[in-house]
């Protein structure tokens, strides 16, 4: 495991939140990066979907040259080789996917990136793990919620554990309590209603409220 990639899974372990960016414009990038930071946030993912594929990876390099070494920016809805390569170029330090891809998981760490594997079933945790997956993002998370996490870690106790979908704070203690070392936060966090109006004070107020709800359920 390269340096980077290290301080990245070692910041998700830590912080136990990824903010998800999706339906952000162009202009609000920065100022929504700096919130997330003085929030005290230092991971995040722009995900692809939702625009062009070549414009994703526009606002990815974006992102990452505005954020410097201050914060991990990495990409999302990684759903196969093709983004994972697309994202790489663009200088993002992590993928994180919602589906299970060999070819994906190979790529990043043959890239030295980190790789969030997204999975739901037993059997797809377990590959996603034995393939090289550095974390398992169970997805969607609310389907199921917290209990499903304290029965899958009986028999899989060494696999770190994302949840992803429906976590807020007022839940987030739950899923950390009930196995996850943390989750990936999207509307909760990133308010487009919010950032639209220009009320960065929301979402770094929200990213305190979440990093202590984790701190206080670990």
């Amino acid at each position: 495991m390269n340096n980077c990639k290290s301080q990245i899974v070692s910041t998700i372990k830590d912080q136990g939140v990824i903010a998800i960016i999706r339906g952000v414009e162009d202009k609000n990038i920065p100022p929504l990066l700096d919130a997330l930071y003085l929030g005290g946030l230092k991971v995040a993912e722009i995900t692809f979907g939702w625009l062009n594929d070549n414009e994703t990876v526009e606002l990815i390099q974006k992102a990452v040259d505005f954020a410097g070494d201050r914060m991990f920016i990495g990409a999302g809805t990684v759903t196969n080789l093709t983004r994972a390569e697309l994202a790489f170029k663009a200088g993002a330090r992590f993928i994180v996917a919602p589906n299970v891809n060999k070819e994906v998981i190979e790529f990043c760490n043959q890239k030295g990136m980190c790789i969030i594997s997204g999975a739901f079933s037993p059997t797809e945790i377990c590959n996603a793990h034995q393939w090289g997956a550095d974390f398992i993002k169970i997805f969607p998370a609310n389907v199921l919620g917290p209990s499903y996490f304290k029965a899958i870690k009986a028999p899989f106790g060494d696999i770190p554990l994302l949840a992803f979908a429906g976590v807020t704070c007022d839940n987030i203690g739950e899923y950390i309590s009930a196995g996850a070392i943390g989750a990936g936060i999207g509307s909760e966090l990133i308010s487009l209603k919010a950032i639209n109006a220009g009320d960065f004070n929301y979402v770094t107020n929200k990213a305190k409220a979440l990093l202590s709800a984790v701190k206080a359920a670990k």
